[in-house]
């Protein structure tokens, strides 16, 4: 209130704030030079407007910010000066529907440099999200715990973010109680004790508790396989080939190969559980075998002894050696009753139907 008084006001200020003071003071005469303003500009102003209660130029740096090319960068940016302003919850909201479409679905991108790199307010942002689109909670809580060991994380536990009445009872078990991070974090023995007292619960009580969990968004599959390795075979034959490490619901698994006279066997390992216990997998293997192209694909529908590094499926199919010297093999899951608590259960027994064999 000074100007009720003098005719001149000085405002002390940095040299690096200098250009943002000037355009603020600008801009109350002429709001549309913010209109292609550079977006980190427009955000120093929008701090000093809030700073001097502008409320024109606050708003109107708000719609600018909402309007420009977003990136993950200017994202971050926004978010670390805005996160507690007042009257930012139209462009919080504009942000986390970016970060929601900049990170879906998560089952394809938890493990990138861009998911690792993100700030703890950013991820909190994300997880917490409704529209997040992920095929099972065990996912989120396998990103979390590898976003935490990337960043030293040591922070206000980011377990309540989670949802674990979604997460499977083998996934629960087997994974998250044997984790030596989720361990040491708050709120550990409350993620564990919700996910069981549902998934132990009656139908009737389920259906009560249903109303406290609310789902993420619905999975839309895209008919891709789940992991796809190609291999050469080379002249020496060589007799046992292993892939590299992929995910699927929070479970790390790799392929073998092993070839014996005319038959190969395709044998699927879980890295990430210690103890061996039971898991319903839904598995189809489609395997091409060039020069001669041949293509047969079996859906397996097996109750497995799985274990840490241990368990093998064979799946042995004669091959002409002498002519192949390229295999890929496409693989694919379907959620099966344990790795979805809503979906019905089925019968275990095996099951070696839908076979197809044909010739290009």
């Amino acid at each position: 209130m000074k100007e009720s008084f003098s005719k001149e006001i000085i405002l002390k200020v940095t040299e690096e704030e200098l250009k943002a003071h000037y355009t603020l003071i600008k801009a109350m005469y002429q709001p549309s030079i913010l209109d292609h303003m550079d977006p980190y500009m427009v955000l120093q102003v929008l701090i000093l407007a809030n700073k001097y209660d502008v409320t024109l130029i606050f708003k109107k740096c708000k719609y600018v910010l909402m309007s420009v090319s977003m990136s993950l960068e200017l994202c971050e940016s926004v978010l670390a000066d805005v996160n507690e302003m007042p009257a930012t919850d139209d462009l919080m909201e504009y942000l986390r529907c970016f970060l929601v479409n900049a990170f879906n679905p998560l089952d394809k991108v938890w493990d990138t440099e861009e998911f690792k790199d993100l700030s703890e307010i950013s991820l909190r942002m994300l997880v917490s999200s409704n529209e997040l689109t992920v095929l099972s909670e065990n996912t989120v809580f396998i990103a979390l715990v590898s976003w935490c060991e990337y960043n030293d994380y040591n922070g206000p536990s980011l377990l309540p973010l989670l949802r674990p009445e979604l997460m499977t009872v083998e996934f629960l078990q087997e994974v998250i109680y044997n984790h030596h991070v989720a361990k040491q974090m708050d709120g550990y023995n409350k993620l564990f004790v919700n996910g069981f007292r549902y998934h132990s619960s009656s139908p009737k009580r389920k259906a009560l508790l249903e109303n406290e969990i609310t789902r993420r968004a619905e999975y839309k599959t895209d008919n891709e396989p789940s992991f796809t390795w190609q291999l050469c075979i080379s002249e020496d034959n060589q007799q046992n080939y292993k892939s590299d490490r992929f995910w699927w619901c929070g479970f790390e698994l790799t392929l073998s190969l092993i070839l014996e006279s005319n038959l190969w066997s395709v044998g699927l390992y879980v890295l990430n559980i210690e103890d061996a216990n039971s898991l319903n997998f839904v598995w189809v293997i489609e395997a091409e075998l060039f020069p001669v192209t041949i293509r047969r694909q079996v859906t397996f529908r097996n109750h497995f002894e799985l274990g840490y590094d241990k368990m093998e499926f064979p799946f042995s199919q004669p091959i002409q050696r002498n002519i192949t010297r390229c295999i890929k093999i496409f693989i694919r899951f379907a959620i099966s009753s344990s790795l979805n608590p809503v979906a019905c259960s089925y019968d275990s027994m095996s099951d070696a139907s839908n076979v197809e064999e044909f010739r290009d």
